[in-house]
Formats: structure tokens, C-alpha cells, sequence
């Protein structure tokens, strides 16, 4: 999970299971607030949580009320170059705990069998997705070397499944290096009526570092746009804004025949390329 101030957010919750989530560049991995006592009996297990900056942190703790610790902590995986720092807002008071110290907190055993990694061993991460339906191989571009979290090379392409994502770190800094990625599954019109071809669907397209637009092709039968309610073309230029894409694309079925159709939308610039499936039938 990217997002904005934390991945995974928790108000007032009790006997949750937070397992196998990977965390990549928020200002919080977990952050949990109670106001209430039955906020406990949670367990957060099996995590990677990568923070990239000084001002960022593993685990917030809010609490309005007396001291607790609402979850179980164990067997996570707390990254960040600069920072190994948890935090704790106890009614207004704020406290940053090293790792040491936060094991210690309380008498549930925070983390014992967590590991922070710091410094070198944590240096330019980049976190590969696969927001789709497909799975897809990950090429390292030229002139870069990928090892994974264990420390160990990556000479070969990445597979990644369905709807899951890796953090690999990098052998130089990746913050000006171009990159995108597509957040959708099938996009899939199964049986339509000539009626019903007027409904578009959409994925999202997000893009860092871009000195040059996104081109996208759709495939005979489907049709683009970046405007729901505007003209559809079967090929679209989307621009960076600062470097920046963060647009909706919007598809429509438009068959030629009264056939079935199956294909991909390609999502390009320079040597990457990503793609969505589009299927569809007319009946």
C-alpha cells in the first residue's frame, strides 16, 4: 500500500488479524487510535512496512484514555533508511520510542520477534505492483541492480502474481528514475446489448518522474478517454504535470461486429509497458 498519511489505519478495533500487508513510503505504516477499552485482542503479524524518510514511522499509537496496547506485534518487518522510530500520542503528549525501547512497552511483548533494518541495508527501495488480473515479469532496466529484502541479487525478471507487489532496493538512487503503474482488474463488458454500449468502466493510470506522455492504445473494439462524458479515441496522449500522471481512464466496448472480443489496452512510455485486459461481447 501508497497512500497519504497512513496504509493501514485502525480506529477502535478489536480482534483484527493485519497480516501480510507490505507498507511502502507513508508517513505511518499502522496507526492505530482508541478512545475505548475494547479496543484490544488485535495482532499485527507477518508485515513489511518501508519507510523512506527521516519523518516517517513503523507504528503510531493514539490513545485518548489510559495506556494500552491494543494488538499483538510479531514477526514484522520495520525498513527505513534513516529512521527506526515508533510513536505514541498518549493524550495529546506525543513520545518516539527506539525499537528497544517499544519492546519493552507494556507487559504484551511488542515485538519480539520483529526486526529493524536500517541504514545501507535500506537504501533505495522501490516498490514494484500488480494492481491487475494478470500476473506480470519485472525486467531491471539497464544500468541498475535490484537485490531483494534478504539482501540476495536479482539477475532474472520477477513474476509478480495477481494484485501483489515486492520491494527491491537498488543500487543507486531512484528518485528522479521515470516509472508508472495501472491499478485495475479485467475490464470486462461480458454480454451487451447495442443499447448498452454507452457505459464506460475506468482504471486508474499514476506515473513518477515523467518528462514525456503516456501513450495508449486500445484494440479493435474498445475506445479511450479521460473524460467520461467527452469523445473516445482509440489512441490517447496523456501528459506528465511536473513529472506527475494521476488520471482515470475511462473505456468503452465499441465492437465492429457482433463477435466476441478479447485483447489488451497498452499503456507505454519509452521502455515500460503496462497493460490492462479488455473482453467483451455484443450479443
Amino acid at each position: 500500500m501508497r497512500c497519504g498519511f497512513t496504509a493501514v489505519g485502525i480506529n477502535d478495533g478489536y480482534d483484527l488479524d493485519i497480516e501480510r500487508n507490505v507498507c511502502f513510503d507513508n508517513y505511518s505504516g499502522i496507526d492505530f487510535y482508541h478512545a475505548l477499552l475494547t479496543s484490544q485482542n488485535n495482532t499485527v503479524k507477518n508485515n513489511i512496512i518501508f519507510g523512506t524518510s527521516e519523518n516517517q514511522y513503523p507504528v503510531i499509537l493514539q490513545s485518548t484514555i489510559n495506556y494500552i496496547i491494543p494488538a499483538k506485534f510479531e514477526s514484522n518487518y520495520y525498513y527505513n533508511p534513516y529512521n527506526n522510530l515508533f510513536q505514541l500520542i498518549m493524550n495529546m503528549k506525543l513520545q518516539n520510542f527506539y525499537f528497544e525501547d517499544w519492546k519493552s512497552m507494556g507487559n504484551s511483548g511488542a515485538d519480539k520477534s520483529s526486526y529493524v533494518i536500517s541504514g545501507k541495508k535500506a537504501l533505495y527501495p522501490r516498490l514494484f505492483k500488480n494492481m491487475t488480473d494478470d500476473s506480470i515479469k519485472i525486467f531491471p532496466e539497464p544500468g541498475l541492480e535490484y537485490r531483494n529484502l534478504d539482501q540476495i541479487s536479482v539477475h532474472d525478471s520477477i513474476t509478480l502474481s495477481p494484485w501483489t507487489s515486492i520491494i527491491l532496493l537498488s543500487n543507486k538512487d531512484l528518485s528522479k528514475v521515470s516509472d508508472f503503474s495501472i491499478s485495475g482488474g479485467t475490464i470486462d463488458f461480458q454480454n451487451k446489448n447495442q443499447r448498452d454500449l454507452s457505459i464506460a468502466k475506468w482504471y486508474q493510470l499514476s506515473g513518477i518522474n515523467l518528462n514525456s506522455p503516456i501513450i495508449i492504445r486500445a484494440p479493435d473494439g474498445f475506445a479511450v478517454s479521460m473524460d467520461y462524458e467527452g469523445k473516445y479515441f482509440q489512441n490517447l496522449s496523456v501528459n506528465p504535470v511536473n513529472g506527475l500522471i494521476n488520471q482515470t481512464i475511462y473505456v468503452k466496448f465499441n465492437p465492429l461486429t457482433k463477435s466476441a472480443y478479447y485483447d489488451f489496452i497498452s499503456n507505454s512510455i519509452g521502455a515500460l509497458n503496462e497493460k490492462i485486459k479488455v473482453t467483451g461481447r455484443v450479443k
